[in-house]
């Protein structure tokens, strides 16, 4: 792997303090230049297929879809998304429990894609009857299949073998890397600033994050404790119990957190934790860690060398 696409590793002081101590080393570049778009692939439908994802930030579609070389077919994608393809779509939309169908149907796109089959379905039926045609993927397969389905949704399955191949190479390796050094059974706990309800949440099953720390033989604490998606059910005492080794998060969850004070007072025993103490904290950027997407395999390269130059 390239030198400098390690995670940023911020040492937070113990007791809340004031000093958000980022490294200086580079973010993660981008993964390798994703493929063109299969020139046999069906074209895609001349008006711009509507992009949701989940209420949780954990959106497959605008990113994938900017990978596929259709990022100018995204009409409309969730306000908390935090993609370039995401945040650059013409329209955006509250996606929460308020939301209405009737909302997302006014947006008069072509496809609706749900990340998410327990909150996505019954909005998919509806959207099928309205005569808009509505997928939503299995948010417990696994990362490559999400992109993969997405890829044939919009016609583009080539183009989508293509990455997944990408991803699978990358993935090898970063569990070379881990079987190479001794951080195998490392406790690691993913935490957002915007979960289910845009609420300070911990990562279970059917993230991308729980997931890469799982392919890599790490212990994600979110899928240990039967947490799905982005939770707000883990306890502060939950948390203690779990004894992380690992804390990691997203860059926008850094920024909206502002600092060490911010995360500790959205998860006030996180600190006391062997992770919290040792001050281990790993900020990675979102399209790595965040989404269902192709640059899922070089976050899991990254991630698996800077826990593996752990002391």
């Amino acid at each position: 792997m390239r030198p400098g696409n390690a995670p940023t590793r911020s040492t937070f002081p113990r007791g809340g303090g004031t000093s958000w101590g980022r490294a200086t080393s580079p973010r993660c570049p981008p993964s390798p230049p994703c493929p063109p778009r299969s020139p046999t692939a069906p074209a895609p439908r001349s008006r711009s297929p509507t992009s949701a994802g989940s209420s949780s930030p954990a959106t497959a579609s605008p990113h994938t879809l900017g990978a596929l070389g259709l990022a100018d077919k995204i009409y409309a994608a969730p306000e908390e998304s935090t993609s370039p393809e995401g945040t650059g779509a013409p329209e955006r939309f509250e996606l929460s429990q308020n939301t209405g169908t009737e909302g997302l149907l006014s947006l008069d796109g072509t496809l609706f894609i749900g990340d998410n089959t327990r909150r996505h379905g019954d909005v998919a039926e509806k959207f099928n009857e309205a005569g808009t045609a509505a997928v939503v993927l299995d948010d417990q397969q696994p990362q490559t299949g999400k992109l993969q389905a997405v890829a044939d949704y919009v016609g583009a399955s080539e183009a989508g073998r293509e990455l997944v191949e990408i991803v699978d190479g990358q993935l090898e390796s970063a569990k070379e890397t881990v079987r190479d050094g001794a951080g195998g059974g490392t406790r690691i706990i993913q935490v957002t600033a915007t979960g289910a309800g845009g609420q300070n949440s911990v990562a279970g099953a059917g993230t991308p994050g729980s997931e890469m720390i799982e392919t890599l033989g790490f212990v994600s604490i979110g899928a240990e404790s039967k947490l799905r998606g982005f939770s707000r059910e883990f306890s502060d005492e939950g948390i203690l119990a779990a004894e992380p080794d690992v804390i990691v998060m997203a860059e926008s969850d850094y920024e909206k957190w502002g600092g060490a004070d911010g995360l500790w007072e959205a998860f006030p025993t996180l600190q006391q934790t062997p992770a919290g103490e040792s001050g281990t904290v790993f900020v990675m950027p979102d399209r790595q860690l965040r989404y269902s997407g192709p640059e899922f395999g070089a976050g899991a390269e990254a991630l698996a060398e800077a826990v593996a130059e752990l002391p």
